[in-house]
């Protein structure tokens, strides 16, 4: 029994009093499957004109075909008005295809993005609002929480569950690359030895830069 069928049998459709639960499911489930596990944390850190104004952490879990990346941010600071900012990304591959994905982000402690992308057959359906809709037939192969342990040396493209579409990847130079997003503004990410070390925010508001702890 595949694991969205384990699932479907605990939760029944997919209701929206199951949606804010749905990613522990997923989570506590591979708890129990992955007691032999790989694990690899990387920490960062956030920094805006050279002060520290949040973390950045990213999980990656490894069990037979199956992985699963859980990041973790925070940001405190101020911009025209002081805030908080909170984020939750989530992603589970089974022998290399995305099969869950979860962006959830909150400021000043209101809800303000809350997406789940799931495989359901061959299509991607999302969840978002309570509102559920197709989003692509393309296999998800690679999406944003993945950039953090796998240099994108063979993929010209990600999956932003954010924005719900693919997105390219521009190679800028040796372990340089650059994402623009629909929204305005881009990141760099910056390679070493396949992981990221360096990213740098160009946003239309802000510019921050994410640095790996050594």
């Amino acid at each position: 029994m595949d694991l969205l069928t384990i699932i479907k049998k605990k939760t029944g459709t997919f209701s929206r009093v199951f949606l804010n639960q749905l990613s522990l499911l997923v989570l506590a489930i591979f708890s129990m499957l992955l007691s032999k596990s790989q694990q690899h944390q990387l920490v960062y850190s956030i920094k805006k004109d050279g002060k520290n104004i949040g973390f950045l952490n990213v999980k990656q879990i490894k069990a037979g075909n199956r992985i699963i990346y859980k990041m973790k941010s925070e940001i405190s600071t101020r911009f025209i008005f002081s805030f908080t900012a909170t984020g939750v990304e989530e992603a589970m591959y089974d022998k290399g295809i995305l099969v869950y994905s979860l962006v959830y982000q909150k400021l000043n402690g209101n809800e303000k993005l809350n997406a789940q992308t799931m495989l359901k057959g061959k299509s991607y359906t999302i969840t978002r609002n309570g509102t559920e809709k197709h989003v692509t037939d393309d296999t998800i192969r690679y999406n944003m929480v993945c950039l953090y342990n796998n240099e994108p040396t063979k993929n010209s493209r990600l999956f932003s569950d954010k924005h719900q579409k693919f997105l390219s990847i521009e190679k800028l130079g040796d372990h340089h690359y650059r994402i623009n997003f629909p929204s305005g503004g881009s990141n760099e990410y910056f390679y070493t030895n396949g992981i990221c070390t360096r990213i740098v925010v160009d946003h239309s508001f802000y510019k921050a830069t994410i640095e790996l702890k050594l």
